[in-house]
């Protein structure tokens, strides 16, 4: 780990350009290669405690919390475990665990192990939806009021306490998001001791019935929204931007184009759906803004060198933290625009940044669920793989402060808070309300 730590402040360069959170990993919706070996393989105890040594030096050396935060006994105590269970061989899905339990000790939502490789087929085939400690059945993505009790005779339960200790929790919503999300990955099943048989498994249901399902090489999504290419359209008099990634591309241009044209026109209500999004380039939020006529509240943005850093991202600095410090304000936007952003618990970082921006900028208001990372987060990962296991792993380089840095509160609660389901609707109603 270094101990000499060098820090600069520098002035505004560039628009939002040093602002991105640019890989979306944790969610499970990067690119990502194929592992080379089958997770039922074992590792001898060299090849364990060689990828052990890589996971420990990656971390160290490449996540910003190391020299940032004075309080470290949690994470000290998490690596003293981690050396601990790693002694001996072992096969490489007891090592995701015990990795994964390791990097989720930082809970930091972009570092994390990639559980969604490795697998032919690595999708529980069944629509779920998680909500209030229970997972619903679903059918034609309606919820029924039927839950999941046990999948392959392991109790939902057991399976929830599983996903917390391998996952990220930034917060109540990370949990709800995690437990929904990883419920169907299969890797994650098998490493609870769910008993499979010919790809298929056996899921019983609170109305006692049970029913076998098999898996496949795509998820089944529950949710309506958050899907598809980025898209804009009119809602009588509201101009709606569904933005299901913050991506700059001839798309965005397209939004751009049709967006300036409304308000030439004399639009001034708009709505952005971010439910669903799980982030990518923030210029394509603050290009949103910027459209509007506002000007985005700047948030400084720790950046911490590494030779790792270096080889992946082309920086001339190979150690020490950048910070650039900027300013907290905001400008009220030139015309009288109603804005309202949708999110959800999937909404995450590029995308929880534009509700950050909103809220500590006073531009607009967020209707739906919290999103699932901070409003200060870390971000900006690099991507690892580690040499026996072929495991992949994504460590944050950056950190991100919000503008208003004096609220230290974890989640991002929604002006107007409602399901996900529920968040188009009422804000139709609200903007409808404005004059």
């Amino acid at each position: 780990m270094q101990q000499n730590v060098k820090v600069k402040y520098l002035k505004k360069t560039s628009v939002i350009i040093l602002i991105m959170l640019l890989i979306v990993y944790p969610s499970g919706c990067s690119v990502q290669k194929e592992t080379d070996s089958s997770l039922k393989h074992n590792l001898t105890k060299t090849q364990v405690q060689e990828d052990r040594k890589q996971v420990i030096e990656y971390l160290e050396n490449v996540h910003p919390f190391f020299l940032l935060e004075k309080d470290q006994e949690k994470y000290k105590a998490a690596k003293e475990k981690y050396m601990k269970a790693t002694k001996r061989a072992m096969p490489i899905t007891e090592f995701q665990k015990i990795t994964s339990i390791y990097l989720s000790s930082l809970n930091d939502g972009h570092t994390t192990l990639n559980w969604e490789t490795g697998e032919e087929f690595p999708f529980l085939q069944i629509e779920s939806s998680y909500e209030d400690g229970k997972t619903y059945l679903c059918e034609n993505g309606k919820k029924t009021d039927i839950c999941i009790e046990k999948i392959g005779g392991i109790s939902v339960q057991d399976i929830y306490q599983n996903i917390d200790l391998i996952r990220p929790k930034e917060n109540q919503s990370a949990i709800a998001k995690n437990r929904e999300r990883f419920l169907v990955i299969k890797s994650v099943l098998a490493n609870c001791g769910v008993e499979m048989k010919d790809n298929n498994v056996q899921i019983l249901f609170s109305d006692g019935k049970e029913k076998q399902y098999s898996f496949g090489k795509k998820r089944l999504e529950t949710m309506s929204y958050g899907m598809g290419e980025n898209n804009c359209y009119k809602e009588g008099d509201i101009f709606v931007v569904d933005l299901n990634l913050c991506v700059v591309d001839t798309k965005l241009d397209f939004i751009l184009s049709e967006l300036e044209r409304a308000l030439n026109t004399g639009c001034h209500k708009v709505m952005i759906d971010v439910r669903g999004n799980p982030g990518g380039d923030s210029n394509a939020c603050s290009l949103l803004l910027n459209e509007l006529g506002m000007s985005v509240p700047d948030m400084a943005m720790i950046c911490r060198y590494s030779s790792f850093a270096t080889e992946q991202r082309g920086y001339v600095e190979k150690e020490g933290l950048v910070t650039y410090k900027e300013s907290t304000e905001a400008e009220e936007p030139g015309n009288p625009i109603e804005l309202v952003v949708l999110s959800d618990k999937y909404t995450f970082s590029s995308a929880t940044l534009l509700c950050t921006w909103i809220r500590d900028g006073n531009l607009g208001k967020i209707i739906g669920e919290p999103s699932s990372n901070q409003p200060s987060a870390y971000g900006d990962i690099l991507v690892f793989t580690l040499k026996n296991s072929k495991l992949e792993i994504g460590i944050s380089h950056k950190k991100f402060i919000r503008p208003d840095q004096y609220k230290k509160e974890n989640v991002l609660i929604p002006n107007i808070e409602t399901s996900a389901e529920a968040a188009y609707q009422q804000g139709i109603e609200y903007l409808k309300l404005r004059e």
